[in-house]
């Protein structure tokens, strides 16, 4: 039994949900696609912003590229 709560455990912390009540976010064009880079969005366009609870709907305002 402790040998499986450790296992239970360890898949939470492997959780994108885990992640996500760490206080991380999952942004997401409204073609549900994954946005990964800033310059992939323009100013205007719409997102979905999910969160621990819930989801967030959000416009583009600026684009500014980290250099990275």
């Amino acid at each position: 039994r402790t040998a499986l709560g450790r296992a239970a455990a360890g898949l939470h912390a492997l959780s994108p949900f885990a992640t996500l009540e760490r206080g991380y976010a999952i942004v997401r064009g409204p073609d549900g696609e994954v946005v990964r880079e800033a310059t992939a969005r323009r100013p205007g366009d719409a997102l979905v912003v999910t969160v621990a609870r819930g989801e967030l709907d959000a416009r583009v305002e600026a684009v500014r590229d980290s250099g990275a």
